[in-house]
């Protein structure tokens, strides 16, 4: 019997693109994160988009007075955002 894959899981070629941009995991929270670039992009996003949909949102996300671009399937809310900047420490 072959094991099922992981119901959220990122292939190689998008985990790639995803280490070339800069971006590393935090398996905890299923977020890849870019402190350079101020990105944090759930699993769920990455395994849902294809890999252009996702260079071109990354590409197009502006860091705006230092604030964070959050790529997630629905926006979290004001309060999830806040708890994740502050517990990641970034």
């Amino acid at each position: 019997m072959i094991p099922e894959l992981p119901k959220k899981y990122i292939s190689n070629e998008k985990q790639e693109m995803f280490w070339s941009e800069g971006f590393y995991p935090e398996f905890y929270r299923e977020l890849m994160i870019s402190d350079k670039k101020k990105i944090i992009v759930s699993f769920e996003y990455a395994c849902k988009h294809d890999l252009e949909a996702i260079r071109k949102a990354i590409k197009s996300s502006k860091s705006i007075l230092g604030r964070w671009t959050f790529l997630f399937l629905e926006k979290p809310s004001r309060y999830v955002r806040k708890r994740l900047i502050k517990d990641l420490a970034l």
